[in-house]
């Protein structure tokens, strides 16, 4: 039986028995539209429809609030080129090579937005990673330091370039866990660190106390987790924490039991609860305070290194270092500079070159004004000695100095007053009377 294809519904109520009947002639067909208006009257049809509609309205809500979701979690979901770059590191690390359909399929926009090895709380410290290639500091442009840089070389660079020969001949050189770095601020601590891991090719992965700071029970461990298995997949990596005894200080009984567990957890991380030996990932932690630190973190830093104020031949080769390509006058000495400066921290010396060079602008800006608007013959000149003999005067560092050295020679000029109670409680203490003679009794 064919139905007819010249249906007319009227603009009346009508019931779709009626509809059938009139517009077919058939009455078998009226019969079919009275039992499906009999059905959809009746209790379990008006309960299936109301299902369906009800069904519709959730999906319908579901749907649109994930995609308000996505849009909400965009930047930390996002696959980045960092990301990229680091999934092209982890695919190599474990030797995946994607097959020509794979690489087809993971360019559609909708898969390569919504997939990655990387989960939640990886994807939340992938924005302290920086890439051997984006590393802008080098063994080269730290002046001074020598030793320390002899020292590094040696325990952590060469254990990793020729990581195939040592391994067959010795179990016992690789890869320290972990590194201590300690010393007055400004000396150059992360720029060593950076300069670690531009060397070895590693990955440079920032760590602070407010990386593992979350809202909710349970996610803090899991952030502490996620930074050693995101270590592990884009390996090399260096992982710096600076100011470690912000995070990793000794632990009281006073401390809230989250903060407890997050060192414990951190600790059974780091020696490699999840890790083998031929893993190239290295803690280097960096404090002004090493006194603060929890012994049971001193000892996974198996090698500590003291950081401290440069001499005056480090403070020439820093100078040299930091006025490499700048234009000096002939006046400037260097060396009677770097005298001057004693005291001075590395980031000191860059922050008063940095001072000494700006004196050009005053130079510039007349140029400009005498110009006119025209930028063609504007030059800066060159920086002389006036330029850092005014730097100095206001150098943060010079006038911290200064200002201990006035505290100390006005403290020193004080008369010395002696308490007469301090001296009675001596000679009570030693059994002397007020003319200096022993007392009765007294040995």
């Amino acid at each position: 039986m064919e139905l007819p294809t010249n249906l007319n519904v009227s603009q009346s109520n009508e019931t779709p028995s009626t509809i059938l009947t009139r517009s077919s002639g058939n009455s078998d067909l009226g019969d079919f539209g009275k039992a499906v208006d009999d059905f959809f009257n009746s209790k379990l049809g008006s309960f299936l429809a109301s299902a369906a509609e009800t069904s519709v309205y959730l999906f319908l809500t579901y749907y649109i609030s994930q995609k308000i979701l996505s849009r909400m979690n965009e930047p930390a979901t996002k696959k980045t080129p960092l990301v990229q770059e680091l999934e092209e590191r982890f695919y190599n690390n474990v030797g995946y090579e994607p097959s020509f359909l794979s690489k087809i399929f993971k360019s559609l926009p909708f898969i390569s937005s919504s997939s990655s090895v990387f989960d939640r709380f990886e994807m939340l410290h992938i924005g302290n990673v920086i890439t051997p290639e984006r590393v802008d500091v080098s063994f080269e442009d730290l002046g001074g330091l020598s030793d320390i840089k002899n020292e590094l070389y040696k325990s952590l660079i060469v254990p990793v370039k020729l990581a195939g020969v040592i391994r067959k001949q010795s179990k016992l050189i690789n890869v320290p866990k972990g590194v201590l770095l300690h010393g007055p601020p400004g000396t150059g601590k992360t720029s060593l660190a950076k300069a670690i891991a531009k060397q070895n090719h590693a990955v440079f992965l920032s760590v602070t106390a407010d990386s593992f700071l979350h809202h909710y029970v349970g996610q803090s461990e899991k952030a502490v987790v996620a930074l050693f298995t995101l270590a592990m997949k884009i390996q090399p990596c260096v992982i710096f924490i600076d100011e470690i005894d912000a995070l990793l200080g000794t632990r009281r009984a006073s401390e809230h039991e989250v903060t407890k567990n997050l060192k414990g957890l951190f600790m059974s991380m780091w020696d490699g609860l999840y890790s083998s030996n031929n893993d190239q990932i290295t803690v280097i932690a960096a404090t002004n305070c090493v006194e603060l630190l929890d012994q049971a973190i001193l000892r996974r830093l198996s090698i500590s290194i003291h950081v401290g104020l440069p001499s005056s031949e480090e403070r020439l080769q820093i100078l040299r270092v930091v006025l490499k390509n700048e234009k000096l006058d002939d006046g400037v000495d260097l060396e009677d500079i770097a005298a001057l400066t004693e005291g001075f921290s590395g980031s000191d010396l860059h922050g008063l070159c940095q001072q000494a060079a700006r004196m050009q602008l005053s130079d510039l800006i007349k140029q400009a004004e005498e110009s006119e608007g025209y930028e063609v013959n504007l030059s800066l000149r060159k920086i002389t000695k006036e330029d850092f003999t005014e730097a100095f005067k206001t150098s943060p560092k010079a006038l911290e100095l200064k200002k201990r050295e006035e505290s100390k020679a006005e403290y020193e000029q004080q008369p010395r007053q002696v308490d007469p109670r301090a001296l009675m409680a001596l000679a009570s203490l030693f059994g002397m009377t007020g003319n200096g003679n022993k007392q009765p009794g007294s040995q």
